[in-house]
């Protein structure tokens, strides 16, 4: 299998605005960075169908986070002696002449551990044959900068023997700093913190947090894609740490949860201190995994997902894709010290004329002007006071019927924001400031993405079984409701153009 994009342009579930590659398996993307103005992402592909296996990292550049040239594959088993069996998730950060370096998990069978931190620079460096800033050619050093040690301290017992990997590497003043994703058996995930003055040379500095499985089962046994990232906004400059948990086995918990804490981190103590005991659940929706993010050149914190498409191996060989990004996203900190969420701005550029633009309608108003609307790729405000004990209802991707949709739910005597797809309901709890409900929800075919309050976050799918007819929106409330603003806007495809390899 190629990967030509031509292959599923027509696909009628395939995302035409989220980023992903031309064809084929996708899961992580990471190592973002901005360089010189050019945004870059690296993510997890495999270039010979829609499966995992022998993992190549993908490589893209972009002017505005939304359209997206596709390069050459970065880093590949073939080319990367450390990783003969995949070149897994990893991390960017800048070198001492402030040109990027990479830092990723190199999967090699032969070895035991399997996981080892390897490291590449630019092949052509920052200012010379690559005059356009694309980084296009990247080379590996011949050896791990970082090997598992199991009998390191946690103080709860070694690290798992078999679980080491994403590192994730920022700098602090003339030290860099590194996570590495583990765990500690019978206790929980943690993230391994390491610290170096060259980039070469590291060493261990403990743990920056260790889990509690037993108490808190959703947090996993081992912790992926740990990521530390300052926030700052009205309520001051904090770090959050936010992470993915994993397990050996499918579970209940699988495949469905990011968890974070905010926080205050001192470099010189190597610690970093939570606000709060217990991780908050990032996003409700069920489908948002693998968070890693990054500060572009402009001083904002950005945050990149992987959306599991929840389909069969089955269904990705006939589809010939598998999961695409989710929307990149711009942390801040409230003035009450919460985080906040919400797509990056750049995203408006898609829009295409609003079709609905109403203040204070009716809700009948407002329901006929949403039955009237026919895209499977558009954005939705919507602002709504929704007090006491009522409910407000909004409803994408509807087929005439009624029949298939995907809904978005807020019960305000339950305190409670819900996406429902096929009758299957996923959320969590929500208090409105008061009672003002702000809902922005993004439709690109399969994807529903739901911000509420810049609050929290809701993904989802939908796959129709008439795709054609599922185009329109809807809205219902109990008594007492007011609407305040609606507005729609269709929204363009983005450009992800391929180039030769």
């Amino acid at each position: 299998m190629t990967d030509q994009l031509e292959e599923n342009t027509g696909d009628p579930h395939r995302p035409g605005f989220h980023f992903m590659p031309p064809a084929n398996w996708m899961n992580e993307p990471h190592a973002a960075f901005q360089y010189r103005g050019l945004h870059h992402i690296f993510y997890q592909r495999n270039p010979r169908g829609p499966f995992w296996d022998r993992i190549h990292w993908g490589h893209a550049v972009s002017h505005d986070l939304v359209n997206w040239r596709h390069l050459p594959d970065a880093l590949t088993p073939d080319t990367v002696a450390v990783a003969p069996d995949g070149v897994w998730s990893g991390s960017a950060t800048r070198g001492p002449d402030g040109s990027p370096v990479l830092f990723f998990t190199a999967g090699d069978n032969r070895l035991h551990p399997n996981q080892s931190i390897g490291l590449a620079t630019p092949a052509a460096g920052p200012d010379g044959a690559d005059s356009a800033n694309q980084l296009s050619e990247w080379r590996a050093v011949p050896e791990p900068v970082v090997r598992l040690d199991t009998g390191l301290d946690t103080g709860y017992g070694p690290p798992l023997a078999t679980e080491f990997r994403d590192p994730f590497v920022w700098r602090d003043g003339d030290e860099w700093f590194m996570l590495v994703g583990s765990g500690v058996g019978g206790v929980g995930g943690t993230a391994l913190l390491y610290v170096s003055q060259d980039l070469v040379t590291w060493a261990y500095a403990g743990p920056l947090l260790v889990g509690d499985v037993g108490r808190l089962p959703a947090t996993g046994v081992m912790w992926e894609l740990p990521n530390l990232l300052p926030v700052s906004g009205p309520g001051g400059d904090r770090h959050v740490f936010i992470m993915s948990p994993w397990w050996p086995d499918p579970t209940e918990y699988s495949l469905r949860y990011a968890w974070y804490w905010i926080g205050s981190w001192d470099a010189r103590a190597r610690r970093f201190t939570p606000d709060h005991d217990e991780p908050r659940h990032f996003d409700y929706g069920g489908y948002f995994t693998g968070p890693t993010g990054t500060v572009d050149e402009s001083g904002r914190t950005l945050l990149w997902s992987i959306a599991q498409d929840g389909r069969t191996d089955d269904e990705h060989r006939a589809a010939g894709w598998a999961h695409n990004a989710g929307l990149p996203l711009e942390l801040s900190l409230g003035a009450d010290g919460e985080l906040r969420i919400a797509p990056v701005r750049e995203l408006a550029r898609l829009r295409r004329g609003g079709v609905v633009d109403l203040r204070e309608p009716s809700l009948d108003n407002a329901a006929a002007a949403l039955a009237a609307v026919r895209t499977d790729m558009a954005e939705l405000e919507l602002e709504a006071v929704v007090p006491g004990t009522s409910q407000l209802q909004v409803e994408v991707r509807r087929t005439p019927d009624g029949a298939e949709k995907a809904m978005m739910r807020y019960h305000a005597g339950e305190r409670r924001i819900e996406i429902e797809v096929d009758g299957v309901a996923q959320g969590g709890p929500l208090t409105l400031d008061g009672d003002r409900l702000r809902l922005r929800v993004f439709v690109d075919r399969s994807m529903v993405e739901a911000y509420v309050n810049g609050h929290r976050s809701l993904t989802s799918r939908i796959y129709p079984r008439l795709p054609e007819k599922a185009q329109s929106m809807g809205i219902s409330a109990s008594a007492g409701v007011t609407l305040n603003r609606v507005r729609v806007w269709p929204l363009d495809p983005a450009r992800n153009v391929s180039v030769p390899p």
